[in-house]
């Protein structure tokens, strides 16, 4: 069996040794080069334990950001960006710890460093596009049915290729075996999307432009949290390659079950390139907005007031620069948005009286002042839950418009998803 990479080793909580300096000090430096024992966390990042002596190291808590460069013990290279410091002892500075939530395994890197590529992968992104390139298995049986022969074969499906203004996206399954004699014996296949920049961005850039996107459009189409599995840049000369590991949520891939939960699958599509496509110019247009979106679906199964005042918010901020006019209100935009998605104003839970109640939960759940629109405060705290929903399936018709699906077939996918929790008026459509 292969031993651990130092990624693996640090996501399974495995403590590193080794030794570190300030990035913006020579290692050679005497006093800013210290033992230390990193470990990483999902929620806490990287928290890295010195041993000093430590003279040349920051003495002040939180503090300016720092970037601190390490080996391992076994020679692997490893930086903490944005380092702040967690703690240290007095009198004597003679231990210190500090903790970074973003972490690059593999190479001394720096915030301005610049690199072509990105490579990511996603807990639903091979479940959204189950390509695997592995044949139907042949059995050969004798007269009991017992197995006498069995042929497994596996051949990479073509890539999907997609141009965005800046950069190329690629869509690649792969797959990972070990050979062996042990009696177990599988086959692992997993999709990657490859990001290549015309123009080589920072780590953060490469995210902001490609990573976030991706992972924003599986959390809408499988309408449930989804995080990054990998993430791993590469410099335009190919002898740099960093694995970046961010704190935060982690989401762990299922059983597959493609037909299930999605409210459409990368097959549904009406045209997989120009629909991706359509998708990072819609996000490098409104990010924020669909960030925040995104944001209220990674909660889950979950409402709460906070999650109605961001819905609202990414409804009006995506209304403001897509489809509104100058002048319009609050209402206005979500009347425009229910006529992009032509919805025809009869839809009973899209009509005028809930449209309002958007808007007055909005102004009520956000500043507390009296409600507008003629509802009372036990109103609106008595349909939160549906006022949540209406509000999700309103963005929701909007953005598959966005991808291509014509109003027919976008209400058909949205009544499909709907069909075991209906909306509380039942039909998504008249």
């Amino acid at each position: 069996m292969a031993y651990p990479t130092l990624s693996e080793r640090l996501r399974s909580g495995t403590e590193v040794l080794g030794h570190f300096w300030l990035a913006e000090q020579r290692e050679s430096v005497e006093g800013h080069s210290a033992a230390g024992v990193a470990r990483w966390t999902p929620d806490g990042g990287t928290y890295l334990q010195l041993i000093g002596p430590l003279d040349g190291w920051p003495k002040e808590v939180s503090g300016p950001f720092r970037v601190v460069h390490g080996v391992t013990t076994e020679g692997d290279e490893l930086t903490l960006l944005n380092a702040t410091v967690a703690s240290v002892s007095f009198p004597t500075h003679s231990r210190m710890a500090l903790r970074s939530y973003t972490t690059v395994v593999g190479d001394h890197a720096m915030p301005d460093d610049r690199w072509e590529r990105v490579v990511v992968r996603t807990a639903n992104l091979h479940e959204w596009l189950p390509e695997t390139g592995i044949d139907t298995p042949s059995h050969e049986f004798d007269e009991r049915g017992q197995t006498t022969h069995l042929a497994v074969s596996w051949k990479p499906p073509d890539a999907r290729s997609v141009e965005l203004e800046a950069a190329e996206l690629r869509f690649a399954p792969v797959m990972r075996t070990e050979w062996s004699y042990s009696p177990d014996w599988s086959i692992r296949t997993s999709l990657e999307v490859a990001a290549v920049a015309e123009q080589p961005q920072t780590i953060e850039q490469l995210y902001v432009d490609y990573a976030a996107p991706l992972l924003g459009l599986l959390v809408f189409a499988g309408d449930r949290p989804d995080a990054l599995t990998r993430e791993v840049v590469r410099d335009p000369a190919g002898e740099r390659r960093g694995e970046i590991l961010r704190a935060g949520r982690q989401v762990e891939s299922r059983d597959w079950r493609p037909a299930s939960g999605y409210l459409f699958s990368a097959d549904d599509l009406p045209d997989f390139e120009k629909g991706i496509h359509d998708w990072f110019e819609l996000h490098a247009a409104v990010g924020p907005a669909l960030n925040k979106f995104t944001d209220t679906l990674l909660t889950g199964n979950v409402y709460t007031d906070a999650r109605l005042v961001e819905l609202a918010t990414a409804l009006e901020a995506y209304a403001a620069a897509r489809h509104s006019k100058p002048g319009d209100n609050a209402l206005k935009k979500l009347e425009r948005l229910r006529d992009y998605a032509a919805l025809p104003a009869n839809t009973s839970w899209a009509k005028p009286r809930n449209l309002k109640l958007i808007v007055a939960s909005r102004n009520y759940l956000a500043h507390l002042t009296p409600p507008i629109y003629g509802f009372a405060v036990d109103e609106i705290r008595a349909e939160v839950f549906e006022t949540t929903r209406r509000a999700q399936a309103l963005m929701q018709l909007c953005l598959l418009r966005e991808l291509g699906f014509e109003p027919e077939r976008a209400r058909e996918l949205l009544e499909k998803h709907y069909s075991n929790w209906p909306l509380p008026e039942g039909r998504v459509a008249p």
